[in-house]
């Protein structure tokens, strides 16, 4: 693999991630419309819908450029082609350490945008009651978000510690099998 292909399937991961976004978020749009009524004119009901549309343009737009026009993006951004191959060297905790900061990125990417759509909900729109008091406030959901934003956090700033921790774990497990097998008399069987 060269440097070129290893930043065009990176591009495209990203535009694919950007087809998702649209997928799942135009499922969630069209029951939104169907359980809405449309009988009174709400101007905000309006807004969201448009801000929505907006949105699924973007992505659109944006996984388009990043799966089909990947060459021109590795332009803009300076990447030269080349031939050379990349070596990667990757270790045991290298690998563990990639996937502890892949999900921590995932984790903190879906748990960041409801956290501040609730948060903007909050600040912007308040619903008060007959006595003037804020009734909205953080759902269950949110507070699962934001448990989720933490932890991804965490996991990201700590990945090369747990990574090292997750190893030495791998490590005296296998050394416990082999003892265990030497003394029931079984012979490793080879992957």
């Amino acid at each position: 693999m060269t440097k070129s292909d290893f930043f065009d399937l990176a591009l495209k991961l990203i535009g694919f991630y950007f087809f998702i976004l649209v997928f799942t978020g135009l499922i969630q749009f069209i029951i939104m419309i169907i359980n809405s009524s449309f009988n009174d004119f709400d101007e905000q009901l309006w807004l969201y819908y448009s801000g929505t549309a907006l949105n699924f343009a973007l992505y659109l737009i944006f996984g388009n450029i990043l799966v089909f026009r990947t060459h021109k993006v590795e332009r803009l951004l300076g990447i030269q082609p080349d031939n050379k191959e990349l070596k990667l060297t990757l270790n045991k905790v290298d690998l563990i350490e990639l996937a502890l900061i892949t999900i921590s990125v995932i984790a903190i990417v879906f748990s960041t945008p409801r956290i501040l759509g609730n948060l903007i909900e909050i600040v912007y729109y308040p619903a008060t009651d007959e006595f003037g008091n804020s009734s909205k406030s953080f759902d269950d959901f949110s507070y699962g978000m934001t448990f989720q934003l933490l932890v991804g956090i965490f996991l990201l700033l700590n990945a090369r510690n747990f990574s090292k921790m997750i190893n030495k774990r791998g490590i005296k497990d296998d050394e416990f099998d082999k003892k265990t097998r030497a003394n029931k008399g079984e012979h490793e069987e080879p992957l």
